[in-house]
């Protein structure tokens, strides 16, 4: 006895019920199904041919419904009972049944394995085309980290060139500050020393306007009275 998942109106064909009664049994838990792609499918349980009951026709023995025919052939139709002809016929019409249904499960086993295999195909391309993105986005992030590091280590560079730049101007300044203040203090005591000797000097002119007019002459002026 072999099994396959079929759709609703396959089995339904196979287990020779209705649509409706298949529904019904179903929704009593009956029968085992699964969703397949948004498709409803039903396990089947189908039956295995069996051969053919032997059939006595004329005092001979026919095997199966092949077997008959060429057994019947060698013996006139008329001859033939009614109820012998039935059912040769009922087996014929059994083994085809059986032949159908083998067919049909093995038609349904090969779908299955069909939409499995595309399935696994599908998810494969997903599965590639992720990892795909996936690499392509780590190189460009490689990309672009290399490029801000460059463009970091650049920044970087320049700062220092400025900051050395800045530094030079810096002590040249801070040279000139120096020179400045040396200067400003030579200047201020140059500038106290003239004042000092211009007020030297107004103190002399001061004393010599009090001094007076005529010079002592003869002994006086020698002595210095």
């Amino acid at each position: 006895m072999a099994s396959a998942w079929q759709t609703l109106e396959e089995a339904a064909l196979t287990l020779g019920v209705s649509s409706r009664t298949l529904h019904r049994r179903i929704t009593k838990g009956e029968v085992q199904t699964r969703l397949n792609n948004g498709r409803r499918e039903v396990l089947v349980e189908i039956v295995e041919p069996e051969p053919a009951a032997d059939v006595s026709i004329g005092g001979r023995t026919v095997a199966d419904g092949v077997s008959a025919g060429v057994e019947v052939s060698g013996t006139e139709e008329h001859e033939l009972p009614e109820h012998v002809s039935h059912a040769v016929l009922a087996i014929h019409e059994d083994r085809l049944r059986r032949t159908d249904l083998a067919i049909m499960a093995y038609q349904q086993s090969v779908n299955v394995a069909a939409a499995d295999a595309r399935r696994l195909r599908v998810g494969s391309r997903v599965a590639w085309g992720l990892t795909g993105a996936m690499a392509v986005a780590l190189t460009l992030s490689v990309i672009w980290a290399t490029h801000r590091l460059t463009a970091a280590s650049a920044e970087v560079r320049n700062l220092s060139t400025q900051v050395q730049s800045l530094s030079a101007t810096t002590e040249v300044k801070v040279r000139e500050a120096d020179t400045l203040r040396r200067d400003a203090e030579f200047a201020r005591i140059s500038a106290a020393r003239a004042e000092g000797e211009l007020a030297a000097r107004r103190i002399a002119e001061a004393k010599k306007k009090e001094e007076p007019t005529t010079r002592p002459t003869g002994l006086r002026a020698w002595l210095g009275f």
